[in-house]
């Protein structure tokens, strides 16, 4: 009887879809300057990650984005709503750390 090795094929690892969700509270020109920064920084920081899958960018004033951030989350795989959940929070608070020191 012979036996014959058969290699294990390495997984294929799926890419985690993010997107990005930016906002502001009105139109005012500095109001203006953070949505584009936002942008910028979110969609840098998810291109900046090889396992990650940029799904899209949503971003507008407050009164525009509660149908944004449902079509963002929408894009994503539960999974991926749950890591975006997460860094918003976490980008939230490096925020309101940078605002406090001034």
């Amino acid at each position: 009887m012979t036996i014959k090795t058969i290699a294990a094929q390495p997984a294929e690892k799926k890419k985690l879809r993010v997107a990005a969700y930016c906002r502001v509270s009105t139109e005012n020109d500095d109001q203006r300057d953070s949505l584009e920064t936002q942008k910028a920084h979110f969609t840098a920081w998810i291109k900046m990650h090889s396992d990650w899958e940029f799904a899209g960018i949503f971003y507008g004033y407050l009164s525009q984005l509660k149908d944004n951030l449902k079509t963002a989350i929408n894009l994503c795989n539960p999974q991926s709503a749950e890591a975006l959940a997460e860094r918003m929070r976490q980008l939230q608070q490096e925020l309101l750390d940078r605002t406090e020191k001034g």
